[in-house]
């Protein structure tokens, strides 16, 4: 409701503003960009529980994996660098959203550029972690158990162990989910046979 009242708010601004400066058309552009950025910060905001929910449970239970003492790290360095770059992004649509006028272009320029390197360096960096978290947590699947803690080989805290495999899980298919294959890669795979890799 109060999203609704804000946007209803800044619509009616813009078109005080589209009567001395521009178009219907561009009217709609503005809102339409307000909008969607306003959605998106919240979205955005909305996604940091995960991430503070991995810190939470990488810190509390940081030695409670004898048989894989490295599962905490993994939710601890996978979640910090998700903090960064999921707040960056905050910070660089908030700054889209309501700086925009305020900035130069030159101090917009430069902001966009570090903010964009850090999303970048921050996100490469939990992939990386995922790939280490994949290696660590995955094959142990096979011999974990939960219940006996003096099997320092096998055992693990299953809230931990669960979760981290859980999310593992969920980052590969939000990784992987962006990129269906279009159609022509499709039908590319539909020719292929195993014939084709006969020698």
């Amino acid at each position: 409701m109060v999203l609704i009242e804000e946007v209803n708010t800044i619509s009616s601004k813009l078109k005080q503003q589209s009567r001395y400066h521009g178009s219907k058309e561009s009217l709609l552009s503005k809102v339409d960009s307000i909008v969607c950025l306003s959605f998106l910060n919240v979205m955005n905001i909305i996604s940091l529980a995960v991430p503070i929910t991995m810190l939470t449970i990488g810190i509390v239970k940081r030695d409670k994996c004898p048989m894989e003492p490295r599962i905490p790290l993994f939710l601890i360095v996978t979640s910090a660098a998700s903090i960064v770059w999921m707040t960056a992004t905050l910070v660089l649509n908030f700054i889209k959203l309501c700086c925009v006028a305020l900035l130069s272009n030159s101090i917009k320029t430069k902001v966009y550029i570090i903010l964009g390197i850090i999303i970048f360096l921050f996100c490469s960096l939990t992939m990386c972690w995922m790939i280490v978290g994949c290696v660590w947590v995955f094959p142990k699947k096979s011999s974990v158990q939960f219940t006996d803690s003096t099997a320092l080989s096998t055992y693990c805290d299953p809230l931990l162990y669960n979760f981290s495999f859980i999310i593992l899980i969920l980052q590969l298919v939000g990784f992987l989910l962006p990129y269906p294959p279009t159609q022509k890669q499709s039908e590319t795979l539909d020719r292929i046979s195993p014939k084709d890799f006969e020698y």
